[in-house]
């Protein structure tokens, strides 16, 4: 009873509230959520099997198919290990990747990309107070916060400068389940930018590009273009993705 109890606390509203859907075979119920594409726990379960298959397809050649689960879970595991290892270890051969293909950077220029760290960390907040505070003594004002918990939607704030007319789009990166479930939904889908050209995007981080997208473009485009205000988008992890994406 009490390991019920507390794998049904520690499981995410967005699955409790969809629980009856899993299952059901109505997998076209409508939700909520303007996020149709992953607005059910079935939704997403379907995304990361598609991941998984594509996966399977793709190491036929090198995975035999008498290998057990639980030894390629401990290989994947292993991996992970090994790399942490070599990067606490060898922290300078990590370094001597950006040096090769490093370019002299302005002190103006690492001053500006600093400020821009901390914006993207301060996304992590869950307390849009905490984000006022931190965004007052450098002259932002926080206008929009959402600290989303759904797969394919991440956390983010929105924060306006006057002064230097600058509105900043923030993105946090991977700090919930739900964010973790938008990472799995790794599987590359086409997408067309400006100019024709056709891209591969994380079908992932390109549903929550689309959906921060529909939900921030009409604020901007009403009272900040046409007022000559210059957009900044940063983010970490998944929000740097994110934040690729919304840019293009």
């Amino acid at each position: 009873v009490t390991v019920a109890r507390w794998t049904w606390q520690s499981t995410p509203d967005w699955i409790k509230n969809n629980i009856p859907l899993i299952g059901s075979g109505d997998n076209d119920k409508e939700h909520g959520d303007a996020n149709d594409t992953l607005a059910t726990p079935m939704a997403v379960y379907n995304k990361i099997r598609e991941v998984m298959d594509l996966a399977h397809e793709l190491s036929e050649d090198v995975i035999r198919d008498d290998m057990p689960n639980y030894t390629l879970f401990s290989c994947f595991m292993s991996m992970i290990h090994l790399m942490n290892e070599i990067d606490e270890n060898h922290p300078e051969w990590r370094e001597s990747y950006f040096q090769k293909d490093g370019k002299d950077v302005e002190e103006e220029e690492l001053r500006t990309l600093t400020k821009y760290l901390d914006l993207a960390d301060w996304a992590y907040l869950e307390s849009h107070m905490k984000v006022e505070k931190l965004l007052r003594p450098d002259g932002y004002k926080l206008v929009r916060f959402d600290n989303a918990t759904e797969p394919g939607r991440v956390g983010h704030y929105i924060a306006v400068h006057h002064e230097t007319k600058q509105i900043v789009i923030a993105i946090k990166g991977t700090s919930t389940f739900a964010d973790v479930l938008t990472d799995i939904l790794g599987k590359a889908i086409p997408h067309t930018i400006e100019g024709g050209k056709e891209i591969r995007c994380h079908e992932g981080m390109y549903t929550a590009a689309q959906y921060l997208l529909e939900e921030t473009l009409h604020l901007i485009e009403k009272f900040f273009y046409p007022e000559g205000y210059k957009l900044v988008l940063c983010g970490h992890s998944l929000g740097a993705g994110v934040s690729c994406l919304l840019g293009m």
